[in-house]
């Protein structure tokens, strides 16, 4: 059985010294992302691991990006090109892989608008199944 602490250390690993944690400005944290962090951020969580002989969980890579200032429509708006690239180092990595006897996949990528905070978040969702003996 994995824990959810396992999981994120495990994708952590993986993740770490790769290129996209090399791309972002800011941190890749498995923890809580700094406050007020206005960087590109890399956030680690386990949202479910449901544990059995066939052990199911799924873990969320959220990769933060600050939207910039848009001059002709005087307001805030996505980093489209920014966020393309990220997105694309993000499925690239996490398409599919293994951490220890588990195995992995990208179960969905989406971009998500966070209106209060002014920025969008790749949220990569993982999918990690192991069979436990």
């Amino acid at each position: 059985m994995m824990t959810d602490i396992e999981i994120k250390d495990g994708l952590y690993g993986m993740i770490k010294g790769s290129a996209l944690a090399r791309e972002v400005s800011g941190v890749l944290t498995k923890r809580k992302r700094p406050k007020n962090s206005g960087k590109e951020d890399i956030v680690i969580s386990v949202v479910a691991n449901v544990n059995g002989q066939w052990q199911e969980a799924v873990a969320n890579v959220n990769v933060y990006v600050p939207d910039i200032f848009n001059e002709v429509t005087g307001q805030d708006e996505e980093d489209t090109a920014r966020l393309r690239h990220l997105a694309r180092l993000s499925s690239e990595l996490l398409d599919v892989g293994r951490i220890g006897a588990a195995r992995f996949s990208l179960d969905e990528q989406r971009v998500v608008s966070i209106d209060e905070i002014g920025e969008h978040v790749i949220n990569n969702k993982i999918r990690i199944t192991k069979i436990n003996e």
